[in-house]
């Protein structure tokens, strides 16, 4: 298990998920991020799922 992984083991649903919409919000809205921050978001999803989480997004469709 890698150092990341066991990381996120040891936080709570509450910290997973801040931590999960703090990315999203990241990447999808503000459009600022790293690879590194998808990594991590990806990596925040499996557990969260592994935590039986379901993550649903609903797509926004804004008229420009």
């Amino acid at each position: 298990m890698s150092k990341r992984r066991k990381y996120l083991s040891g936080l709570s649903d509450e910290e997973l998920i801040e931590m999960y919409k703090e990315l999203y919000d990241s990447i999808y809205n503000v459009e600022c991020y790293s690879s590194k921050d998808i990594v991590l978001f990806c990596e925040i999803e499996r557990e969260l799922i592994e935590r039986s989480y379901k993550i649903r997004t609903e797509p926004e469709i804004v008229k420009s």
